[in-house]
C-alpha cells in the first residue's frame, strides 16, 4: 500500500520533506534538525499521527495531525525546552525578524481556535510535480478515518488564502470554512470538518 503511518526510519526523509515544501513555516525555518525532534514527537505521543504516501520508494506527500494540536505542541516545547532554546537563538543570529515569527508561532492557537475541537490537521504537503492527482485527498480522508478512530467528530485546518489548490480540495471534501485570519504577514483561512458517525 502507497499509504502508511510514519516510521522511525521516515524522520530524515520527512523532516527534508517539510523543509522542501513547506519553507515559509516557522518550523521549517528552525532547520532539519529540529523538524527531526518535531516529526519523532508525532511517533510517541497518543495525540498526533502522521500517514505518508509513497511511489517508487520515494516519499511522494504526507499529513501530520493531532486530535489536540496544543497539547502536542506544548509538550514538544517543555520536552526539548534546552535544544529548541539553543536553535532559536542560532536562527535569531541569522534572520533577525525570526523573533517576531516565533512570537507569532505561540498566538496560532488562539487565532484557529474553535470551542467545539482540538483535533487539527497542521501539515499537508505533496511534491508540486504530483498534485492534482487525488493524493491529498487520499491523506485527508486517511486523517478522518484515524480520527474517528479515536473518538474524536470534528477537526479544524487552516491554509494560506493563495493556495487555491487546497482551498478547491477542502470544499470539494464539504470542509466549512470558518473564518479568515492573518498569520506571519500572510493571509489565511481557518475551515472545519464534521466527521459522520
Amino acid at each position: 500500500m502507497n499509504l502508511r503511518p510514519l516510521k522511525q526510519n521516515d524522520i530524515p526523509q520527512i523532516a527534508r520533506f517539510h523543509s522542501l515544501y513547506i519553507p515559509h513555516s516557522t518550523f521549517a525555518q528552525l532547520g532539519i534538525p529540529f523538524l527531526k525532534t518535531l516529526y519523532q514527537s508525532f511517533l510517541k505521543p497518543r495525540c498526533g499521527f502522521v500517514y505518508t504516501y509513497w511511489e517508487g520508494g520515494k516519499m511522494q506527500g504526507f499529513i501530520a495531525g493531532a486530535t489536540d494540536s496544543q497539547h502536542l505542541l506544548r509538550s514538544l516545547f517543555l520536552r526539548h525546552f534546552l535544544f529548541l532554546l539553543v536553535i532559536s537563538l542560532k536562527a535569531l543570529f541569522r534572520h533577525p525578524r525570526f523573533f517576531s515569527l516565533l512570537f507569532q508561532t505561540f498566538q496560532y492557537p488562539k487565532k484557529v481556535d474553535l470551542p467545539q475541537t482540538k483535533a487539527e490537521l497542521l501539515f499537508i504537503a505533496v511534491k508540486p510535480e504530483n498534485r492534482g492527482r487525488g493524493i491529498g485527498s487520499k491523506l485527508i480522508l486517511k486523517s478522518l478515518e484515524e480520527l474517528k478512530k479515536r473518538g474524536i467528530d470534528g477537526v479544524k485546518v487552516s491554509v494560506e488564502k493563495k493556495n487555491r489548490g487546497a482551498i478547491n480540495l477542502l470544499r470539494k471534501m464539504h470542509f466549512s470554512q470558518e473564518r479568515n485570519f492573518s498569520f506571519y504577514h500572510r493571509e489565511r483561512i481557518l475551515f472545519s470538518y464534521w466527521i459522520p458517525k
